[in-house]
C-alpha cells in the first residue's frame, strides 16, 4: 500500500510539471535565444547589390544549363571537372578497341521548365584546374576537342544523364597512350597534367539548368572496349568496361553568367539611404541583400542583454513558381574584402530555413542573429551594423526569391528584438 501512494505521489508531481511549463516562460523559448523582456521591432535600411567574386572550386554539384526568368533575367551555368583513373598503369591487352564511350552524370535537381530539352557540348579541357587556385564563377576556361554536342528532349527521365561520347578520342588519348606514353598513367597528378579534364557548356535555347551530384561515385566517364583475347572469347563479354571519375576527389568548378539587363531590378540604382519595397535574392553570385541595423545605435552602450534577435523575411513571388526560392539563407558579416558567417553560424545553424505558414500560405525566412546584435550593442565588434543576406549552397545551386524590402507597405523585413537589463 505504501508503494502504490508513492507512486501515485510521483505521478502526481510529474504530471503537475508537465502542466505548468508555460508559467516559466519555455512557450517563448525559440532557437538558442528567449523572446521574453522588453519587445521591439526596429527598422532596417535593405538594398539589393551583385554578389562579388563568388568562389566556386570544389562545389557539391556541378550545374549545367540556362533559363530566361521575367524578373531576373538570364542565367547560364557551365562546369569544368578532371576526370581521374580508378586504376593507374591500365593494360587494355593485345590490339585493344574502344567500343563506346559515355559521361554518366547523375541528377540531384532541376531549375527552370522541367520539360525543356537540354542541349550541351563536351570538350577537352585546355589548361589544367591549379590545387594552388581558388577559381571564380567568372574564371575563364577554353574548350580543345569536341566530344559530344547533343540535346536531350527528355532530360528528367531517368536518375542520371548518360551521353555518348566521341571513341576515337578515347582511343587516341586513353586506350593507345597507355602503352606508346605510360608514364602518364603512373600516377594522377601525370594524368590530369596529360588530360586536364573536360568542359561542359549549355546550347542556346535552353530553358533549364541541372544539378549533377558530385558525392557520388557513378559520376564518371565510363569505356567500354574490346582486345584479341575478348574477341575470341566466344563464353565471356565481348568487352570490358574502364572508368573514369569526376568524383569529389577530382577538381571542379562551376562557372555563371548572369545578364540582369532585362531584369526587374537595376542594383545599379538602389537607395541606400531610404531603403526598398522589393528586394532580390539569387544564387550564383546573381544578387544579395544588405541590411543596415543603424536602428540599434541608439541602443548603444545601455548595458542591454539580448535575449533573442532575429530578422524576419517576408517572401513575396514575382515570377513563376518553377523558379523556386532558397530553401535556407545565410547572414555574412561584409569587412573590406572578406565576408565572414555571422558568429551565430559558428556552433550550429541558428535558423535561415524557409518557412510557409499554413493558414495563409505565407513564406518568411527568421534568421537568429543574437550574438551579433549582443556584440553590437556592447561595443565588441567596430564594424558597421551590416549584414549580407546570400542563399545558402550560393556556387551549387540556382534558388532565387523575391523579398519583401522594408518599405513595403503590408509586411516589411524587420529586426525583432527582445532585451531586458541584467541583474
Amino acid at each position: 500500500m505504501r508503494h502504490f501512494i508513492g507512486i501515485v505521489l510521483l505521478g502526481t508531481i510529474l504530471f503537475s510539471c508537465e502542466r505548468n511549463t508555460g508559467s516559466i516562460g519555455l512557450n517563448h523559448v525559440n532557437h538558442n535565444g528567449f523572446e521574453l523582456g522588453d519587445h521591439q521591432s526596429l527598422p532596417v535600411i535593405a538594398t539589393s547589390e551583385t554578389f562579388d567574386s563568388l568562389h566556386t572550386s570544389q562545389p557539391n554539384f556541378l550545374m549545367l544549363g540556362a533559363y530566361d526568368d521575367p524578373v531576373f533575367g538570364h542565367a547560364k551555368a557551365s562546369f569544368v571537372s578532371q576526370i581521374i583513373l580508378t586504376g593507374l598503369n591500365p593494360d587494355f591487352g593485345v590490339n585493344p578497341m574502344v567500343d563506346s564511350a559515355f559521361l554518366i552524370l547523375p541528377k540531384a535537381a532541376v531549375y527552370g521548365d522541367t520539360s525543356a530539352p537540354l542541349g550541351f557540348t563536351v570538350k577537352r579541357l585546355g589548361e589544367v584546374l591549379s590545387l594552388d587556385s581558388s577559381y571564380l564563377s567568372s574564371s575563364s576556361f577554353t574548350g580543345v576537342e569536341l566530344l559530344c554536342d547533343t540535346v536531350i528532349e527528355h532530360p528528367r527521365n531517368g536518375s542520371a544523364l548518360v551521353v555518348r561520347m566521341d571513341t576515337g578520342f578515347f582511343q587516341s588519348w586513353v586506350v593507345d597512350a597507355s602503352k606508346n606514353t605510360p608514364e602518364h598513367f603512373v600516377n594522377n597528378t601525370d594524368f590530369v597534367s596529360y588530360l586536364p579534364g573536360l568542359i561542359l557548356e549549355p546550347k542556346p535555347g535552353n530553358q533549364a539548368m541541372y544539378s549533377f551530384n558530385k558525392t557520388v561515385q557513378d559520376i564518371r566517364v565510363r569505356l567500354y572496349y574490346s582486345n584479341d583475347s575478348l574477341r575470341n572469347d566466344t563464353v565471356g563479354k565481348g568487352v570490358l568496361p574502364f572508368d573514369m571519375l569526376l568524383w569529389e576527389i577530382a577538381r571542379s568548378v562551376n562557372l555563371f553568367e548572369l545578364d540582369h539587363s532585362n531584369a526587374s531590378f537595376d542594383h545599379s540604382n538602389q537607395d541606400s539611404v531610404n531603403g526598398e519595397n522589393t528586394l532580390y535574392l539569387q544564387a550564383m553570385g546573381g544578387s544579395a541583400i544588405r541590411l543596415n541595423m543603424g536602428g540599434l545605435d541608439s541602443l548603444r552602450g545601455k548595458g542591454l542583454l539580448v535575449n533573442y534577435a532575429s530578422l524576419k523575411i517576408p517572401v513575396r513571388e514575382g515570377s513563376a513558381l518553377i523558379y523556386a526560392a532558397p530553401k535556407s539563407i545565410l547572414g555574412l558579416v561584409p569587412r573590406g574584402n572578406s565576408r565572414p558567417l555571422l558568429r551565430d553560424y559558428y556552433n550550429a545553424n541558428p535558423g535561415g530555413a524557409l518557412v510557409v505558414e499554413s493558414v495563409l500560405r505565407d513564406r518568411y525566412y527568421t534568421l537568429e542573429i543574437t550574438r551579433h546584435v549582443q556584440r553590437l550593442l556592447s561595443n565588441t565588434d567596430s564594424t558597421s551594423p551590416e549584414i549580407l543576406l546570400v542563399p545558402d549552397a550560393m556556387a551549387g545551386s540556382a534558388y532565387r526569391a523575391v523579398i519583401n524590402g522594408n518599405l513595403d507597405p503590408v509586411a516589411p523585413i524587420t529586426l525583432e528584438l527582445y532585451t531586458s537589463k541584467p541583474f
